[in-house]
């Protein structure tokens, strides 16, 4: 039995947002990006610390106690 060829298809398209969904834009990818930079300085001193490591379950963890 064979398998049926799968076709990958890209859609490419461009969003023109107002000046204040740029301004929320602007703040959510800040926060995501200092979020993905926190946890990789985590995971990486850890490693370095004692070869551990952590995954996304421990850093979520950490990160939610963070927050309190």
């Amino acid at each position: 039995m064979s398998e049926s060829p799968t076709t990958a298809r890209a859609y490419r398209l461009r969003v023109y947002p107002s000046r204040a969904q740029r301004l929320v834009l602007g703040r959510l990818f800040g926060a995501a990006r200092f979020v993905w930079n926190w946890a990789l300085a985590r995971r990486s001193d850890a490693y370095q610390a004692d070869q551990s490591k952590l995954n996304w379950v421990a850093l979520s963890r950490e990160f939610t106690a963070l927050k309190a």
